[in-house]
Formats: structure tokens, C-alpha cells, sequence
């Protein structure tokens, strides 16, 4: 099998945490194909993971595009894991809650559909307005907070890189990184694939799904190809008090059409277009005792969120996160809501191959669209707890009535260009670079507003708050990756990448406020309006590693570099004087944060390939970081916290073992501790606090078989276990709100079993088996209004056939 300069080999194997040594897969694979079509593998990479297919030869190697080159994984010093397509449509996977339980280290916050904000060892966006964690569609940066999740059909593979990638990723992968890569045209054959399930959720209504992909070769070097992917799931979850049942369902479609055309032998021109839409009913369900929620000693300033009983009993802090295995989920809100969201993502890439290096063009139109519509239970405890002070303290001499909930209806849009070009060298040589320049432009507009119309008469204003903000990023970004060999086992490496950050906005936001002590006099607060004004920041960060092989199939390796995440705008300030902790007045414009990583790590494989032990050690300090600061209650801003410093440390592993052929074995874990170490001299956190969503040991593990049956027929039972740490949705500590309960852990169980015979195959699997209820996030890091929760346990059959 030729290897494509660009992309490198497939990955096909395992739950593949790719190490990065080749030889494992050259034993496994004179074992038999059968073997090789289920073995995890791990490697280590600073971007592409790839591998020879079951079919090649015993003579084939893994390879990667390491920092974005062709590079033997065994070479380098990072680690990465990645899901092969094959791997993928074993698991049935369509979606990023799929894969997120399998790899220790990750987490996300958000409903797992429209909206993700991911976590990486304990690295996390605590405040700000760009995520903490990279998320690549192909060549395209589509990092968000409240990314969509990318349908996973003809999906190559998804790779989730561990630790700050900024001298070749640039912003927003401050603690690592997520690729999700579609399969590429393929002039070589006429092929393709279609998929049919079918499956029962507990409790709810039936999922459907059906996609199809087909590769036509037009001429011998240029081809096409195309995928449609359609998901129905029902949803789990009734509104009791509108009636509606599974009000939580998901409907999406995923388009995608190719071309690769090669003019001539060193040129390869590949277009895309990508289309998704996903819409969903109303994401969350909330109190599952059924009493209202309220906010408690609202004269003492205290507002933890408790459960009032409804014959007026007394206050008690609630644990609304610990939901036992069964229960029926519900929700009882005003009204049924949704959140729907679109991208379209045409782009184009260009390769060149110059015979001494390689030039690669990356150009990308990014286009995202979503709307939401919910029932803000929060806001309206909030209030009826700010309202019930006047009464309690004569103000108003009745208790003002008020609904369950208010509408907050709210729309995004972002449109983002980029344009990268880097140039790669193709010398055998002990000296090795990538050279680039990386360009993005990012428009976004947003507007919340949220309205309440049985405030006219009271305070003659029906709404609650709103915020209209337009703001454009700019930024230009030069960077270069260079490794030289010392010696045949001795390697160093340097990285660099120098950006410009610029930043334009206009805002205007305002809110309500319900009064309490000691003025007592609700209002509608509106705030300075902000720009037309812009801010601009210059910065660099850095890369360095050595890693030395001790033996043919021993690696060590120790590693430091730099991550950072861009700073931006606060919609709301407030003048100096107004708040204690910021005498100055709130700032309009925040700088970015910086985040240093060590690291230290062994990749090993021994037993004549049949065992792989992989272990890493990283501390990762961010100073001054973006953190919140409460402007008046309930609203923040974001300022880096002069003299401030956040720290997670931790350790990795894992091991996958081949006893006999046929047969696999894998796990792996980590364990992290994250804290807020100093909140300096802004914020309104707590020094301890523990790094929200962010849980201190995740663990899983897999066993997978291959059964022969016939000379074309085939049996692969296989079993999955996770088991994810408790963590808290907020920082652990802080001034304005009680103690509160982490979200407990969980631990789920995944079985199928696949006949397969030909060109087809027939799974029946169930997922969750034990039907754990497990709360994965809520709307917002302070509030357990409306928990996020696991899909019940769900039973399935499935059909793939592919030609």
C-alpha cells in the first residue's frame, strides 16, 4: 500500500491509543487479520495518527503526520488517542458522546449535540470567551464554546491530543486537542457503504438511523466522493407539566461530498463541502422530587440552591445531581424549548509535492447558525426569592405570583476564514522542520434576551436582561517545528509560533435586578454601552522535547510547551467604585492566558509485540488566568487574575495485552488533580478551589474477540467498561454560593456481538447496561437547574454493508 504524503496510512485497529510503535503491529499483524481488525494500539502524536490497515503485509508500519509531517509515531514524544474508522462503525459511534466515556483525561461540558465545551487534563474554560480545548473538522479550526458535535459516519478517525498544541495548532488548544478526519476520494476502486439501526431507549421512544457513503473514481486521478448520515432518536425525557413526552429528542442529517483530482503526479487538489443540521428538543431534566427550587436566606446573602418542601417545611441544601439507577427522568417546565444548530464548512486543500518538502494550502469558510429556546428556572427562583425579600421586609405587602420559568430565547452566528500554508521537508536526513503561516478571520454575533410579562404592571419593564454583541477576531500567526536527529536513538526538538491577536466589538447589555438588602429597590440595570472599540496583542509560545530510545521498542521522553487561549470582550462592565473587588471598574477587553506543560513519559512494547505499557507524568500551571468576577449577583465579567495561577497534575497509562490470537485486552486511566492555586488580586474564586468538570480518576477498559466460524464468516462479541470520578460542574469554593455536592461517579457497561459474513454485518448491542444515571453537565457552572444526563439503557440491532 502506497503512503499518501499528506495523510499518511489508516489507523484500523483498536480503541486505538495510538504509541507510536510500529513493531507492535508488524507482530500482531503475522498473527492474522483476524487479530488485527481488533487490537488497540497507542500512539503518541502531535497530530495525525495513522496506520497500516489488517490487510497489508507483516512488513507494514504505523505511520503519522507527527506535527504535521510524515513521521514514524515511534519518534515522537506526545501522547494521542484515536478511534479508526473501522473502529467506529464497530461502536456504532455518530456522535461525540460515543467515544468521550473511553478516553480518560476528557470530559465535556455542554448537552453532547449542539453545544460542547470540552475538558482536557483538567484544563478548562472557566471564564472567557474561546474554549480550553481544540476541535479540528479536517484541516478546519471549528473550536467554540458550544461546538456542535460532528456526525461520525465516514469519518476516517477522531483523534483527542493530550496537553497544549499551540506551536502548530495555535489558540484554543491550550489543553489539547480534538481532529475529527472524513475519509478522503479514492480513485482507485469504485466503493462504498451503507449502515441501518434500529434500537429501544428505556423509558423513551425508539432511535433511527440510516447513512450511506459512495466513492466513484471518474478517471484514474480524479475522483468523488459522498456521504449521507440521518439520525432520529427519540428522546427519554416527559415534561410533566405541558404533557409532551421525550421532549429531549434529536434529529440530524450530515452531508458531505468530496473531490481528489491530481492534475499532475506532484499536485492533489481536494475539495469539500459539509453540511449538518441537528435539531432538539429541550436538552436537560430538573428536580426529580418535584418540589419548587429556590434560592435559600436570601437576607443573609446566600444563594445555594435548596429544596423548599411545599407545605413551607424547612430549607435544605439539595444533592439534585445523585439520581438513582432507574428513575424516571422528568422535567417540569412552562413551556417545551429546543436548540437547533447548522454549519456548512466548504474548503479546499492543496498539496505540492516540491521533492525537497512538500507545500500544503489549507483554505476553510466555516458558517454556523444556532438558536435556542428554554425555560430559565434559574433566573426565576431568583427572582422569586429577590421579590419574596420585599415582602419578607414590608416593601410589598403581598408575595408576588410568578411563573416556574421565563422564555430566554437566544441566536448565534459565526463565520470564520482561514487560510493556512506550511511547508514540510521531504529529506531522509537526520534534520526534520515544518515551516508555516496560519491566518483566521472570525465574525460572530450573538443576542440573548430573556422577558418576563408579568413584570409590566409591577415595575412597568417585562425584560429580564439582554445582550446584543458583535465582535470580529483577527489574527496572524507565523510558526515552525524543528526535530535533529543526534544520534540514530537521540532526538531533540524546538517549536515556535508567533501570533497577533486583534479584536473589535461592539455591545449593549442590560438586566434586571429583583432588590434585596440592603436597598431594596428592584430595577431594570442597564449597562454602558460598549464600542465600536478593539484591543490587540502580540505574544509567542514555545515547544521542546528530547526522547531517547533505550531499546528498539523502549522510548523515553520528556517535553515542555506552551499553549494559549485568545482574551476577548466583556459585554457588561461596570465604573470604578461599584465593586469592592474591582476598585477600578470592570475591564472592557481581557488578555489571553498562557499555559506551560511538562511532561515525562515511557512508550514500551515487549513480548514479542504482544504487550504495550505506555505511562505519563505532566504538571500544567496557567498564570493569570481568565477568571469570573460578579459584576452584581447572578452576573459576571472575565479579568486575568494578576499574580493568580491554576495547576493540574496527574499520570497516564495504559496496557493492552494480546494472550492468545483472536483475542485483545485494553485499559487505561487517569488520575488528576486540578486546583485553582491562587485567585490573585481579581476573581471571586476561592485559592483551592478544584477546576470545575474535572473529575480526579477516569478509567476504561475493553476485551474484544474475533471467533471464526467459516472461512467467510466471522463472530466478535466485545465489552466496554467506563467509569468516570466524581467532579464539580463549578469551582469547588466560592464566596457568593454554599458548599456544594460534586456530581458523583458513574460507571457504565457496553455489550454487542457482530456476525460477520461477506460484505455484511449484524450487531446487536446494548448500551448502559445497567442503566446508570449519570449526570454529564447542567446549562451553567453555578446552577443545578436542569441536569444533562445519559442516555437509559438502550437495546439495538444494526446493519452494515459495504462493497
Amino acid at each position: 500500500m502506497a503512503i499518501d504524503k499528506h495523510t499518511g496510512l489508516y489507523v484500523n485497529c483498536g480503541y486505538e491509543t495510538i504509541s507510536g510503535e510500529a513493531a507492535l503491529f508488524k507482530h500482531a499483524l503475522m498473527a492474522g487479520a483476524a487479530f488485527a481488525a481488533a487490537q488497540p494500539v497507542a500512539v503518541s502524536a502531535q497530530a495525525t495518527a495513522t496506520a497500516a490497515t489488517p490487510d497489508t503485509t507483516a512488513s507494514a508500519e504505523i505511520v503519522v503526520t507527527a506535527t504535521k509531517r510524515e513521521q514514524r509515531a515511534q519518534d515522537t514524544p506526545l501522547s494521542i488517542q484515536a478511534f479508526g474508522g473501522d473502529l467506529l462503525q464497530r461502536l456504532g459511534a455518530s456522535g461525540v458522546n460515543d467515544y468521550l466515556d473511553k478516553v480518560p483525561g476528557l470530559t465535556s461540558f455542554g448537552n453532547g449535540n449542539t453545544r460542547n465545551n470540552f475538558t482536557i487534563r483538567g484544563v478548562a474554560n472557566i471564564a472567557g470567551s474561546f474554549p480550553a480545548v481544540g476541535y479540528y473538522l479536517d484541516e478546519t479550526p471549528i473550536s467554540d464554546i458550544g461546538a456542535p458535535s460532528i456526525d461520525l459516519f465516514d469519518v476516517d478517525r477522531v483523534e483527542i491530543l493530550k496537553g497544549p498544541q499551540g506551536t502548530l495548532f495555535g489558540e484554543g488548544s491550550i489543553g489539547g486537542l480534538i481532529r475529527v478526519l472524513t475519509t478522503a476520494p479514492d480513485p482507485s476502486k469504485l466503493s462504498g457503504r451503507v449502515s441501518a439501526g434500529i434500537s429501544s431507549i428505556k423509558g423513551g421512544s425508539p432511535i433511527y438511523r440510516i447513512a450511506g457513503a459512495l466513492n466513484v473514481p471518474v478517471t484514474t486521478n480524479f475522483a468523488l466522493r459522498g456521504s449521507v448520515a440521518y439520525t432520529d432518536d427519540g428522546g427519554f425525557i416527559d415534561n410533566r407539566t405541558t404533557g409532551t413526552k421525550d421532549v429531549n429528542f434529536v434529529r440530524s442529517v450530515n452531508v458531505r461530498v468530496a473531490g481528489l483530482w491530481k492534475p499532475i503526479d506532484a499536485v492533489t487538489i481536494t475539495p469539500s463541502l459539509i453540511y449538518q443540521r441537528i435539531r432538539q428538543g429541550t436538552d436537560s431534566f430538573n428536580n426529580p422530587t418535584g418540589a419548587d427550587l429556590v434560592f435559600a436566606n436570601p437576607a443573609a446573602g446566600n444563594f445555594s440552591l435548596v429544596n423548599a418542601a411545599p407545605n413551607g417545611g424547612n430549607l435544605t441544601l439539595v444533592d439534585n445531581a445523585r439520581i438513582a439507577s432507574g428513575t424516571e427522568l422528568t422535567l417540569a417546565n412552562a413551556f417545551d424549548g429546543f436548540s437547533n444548530a447548522r454549519f456548512y464548512l466548504p474548503s479546499l486543500t492543496v498539496n505540492v509535492d516540491g521533492g525537497a518538502f512538500n507545500i500544503i494550502s489549507a483554505t476553510s469558510w466555516y458558517n454556523f447558525e444556532r438558536s435556542d429556546l428554554s425555560d430559565d428556572r434559574a433566573t426565576a427562583a431568583s427572582f422569586r426569592s429577590g421579590l419574596d425579600q420585599l415582602t419578607q421586609f414590608g416593601v410589598l405587602p403581598f408575595r408576588v405570583p410568578f411563573p416556574r420559568g421565563f422564555p430566554l430565547a437566544g441566536t448565534s452566528r459565526t463565520n470564520t476564514f482561514t487560510q493556512e500554508v506550511r511547508l514540510v521537508s521531504n529529506d531522509d536526513g537526520p534534520l526534520k522542520w515544518v515551516v508555516g503561516g496560519f491566518y483566521r478571520n472570525r465574525n460572530t454575533f450573538s443576542s440573548i434576551v430573556e422577558t418576563a410579562p408579568d413584570l409590566t404592571p409591577l415595575f412597568g419593564v417585562n425584560k429580564i436582561f439582554e445582550t446584543i454583541n458583535s465582535i470580529r477576531y483577527r489574527q496572524l500567526a507565523g510558526f515552525g517545528e524543528v526535530s535533529y536527529a543526534v544520534t540514530p536513538r537521540f532526538n531533540l526538538t524546538g517549536g515556535l509560533r508567533v501570533f497577533r491577536e486583534q479584536i473589535h466589538a461592539t455591545s449593549q447589555s442590560g438586566t434586571f435586578v429583583p432588590g434585596g438588602p440592603p436597598t431594596f429597590a428592584p430595577g431594570y440595570v442597564q449597562f454602558p454601552q460598549i464600542g465600536p472599540t478593539g484591543s490587540s496583542e502580540t505574544s509567542a509560545v514555545f515547544k521542546a522535547a528530547i526522547d531517547y530510545k533505550i531499546a528498539e521498542r523502549v522510548m523515553l521522553y520528556a517535553l515542555f510547551s506552551q499553549g494559549f487561549r485568545t482574551g476577548g470582550i466583556n459585554t457588561r462592565i461596570i465604573p470604578a467604585g461599584a465593586n469592592p473587588a474591582l476598585p477600578a471598574g470592570s475591564p472592557v477587553f481581557y488578555g489571553s492566558e498562557k499555559l506551560d506543560n511538562y511532561e515525562v513519559g515511557v512508550k514500551s512494547v515487549f513480548a514479542e509485540g504482544r504487550v504495550l505499557l505506555n505511562l505519563a507524568g505532566f504538571i500544567l500551571e496557567t498564570k493569570n488566568p481568565q477568571l469570573p468576577v460578579e459584576l452584581v449577583p447572578g452576573f459576571t465579567a472575565t479579568v486575568n487574575a494578576a499574580g493568580g495561577l491554576s495547576r493540574s497534575k496527574g499520570f497516564e497509562g495504559e496496557v493492552q495485552l494480546r494472550p492468545i490470537d483472536g483475542l485483545t485486552l485494553g485499559g487505561n486511566f487517569a488520575y488528576t488533580d486540578a486546583i485553582l492555586v491562587s485567585a490573585g488580586t481579581n476573581g471571586t474564586l476561592v485559592a483551592g478551589s478544584i477546576i470545575p468538570n474535572t473529575p480526579s480518576f477516569k478509567a476504561a477498559a475493553f476485551a474484544e474477540g474475533e471467533i471464526a466460524l467459516g472461512s467467510e464468516i466471522k463472530l466478535r462479541p466485545r465489552i466496554d467498561y467506563a467509569h468516570t470520578g466524581s467532579r464539580f460542574v463549578g469551582p469547588s469554593l466560592d464566596p457568593t454560593v454554599a458548599a456544594r455536592p460534586p456530581f458523583p461517579a458513574y460507571d457504565i457497561v457496553d455489550l454487542q456481538l457482530a456476525l460477520a459474513f461477506h460484505q455484511f454485518t449484524l450487531t446487536g448491542f446494548v448500551t448502559n447496561l445497567g442503566d446508570a444515571r449519570a449526570v454529564l453537565s447542567n446549562p451553567s457552572f453555578t446552577q443545578l437547574f436542569g441536569l444533562i444526563v445519559n442516555r437509559p439503557r438502550t437495546i439495538g440491532l444494526r446493519l452494515d454493508a459495504s462493497f
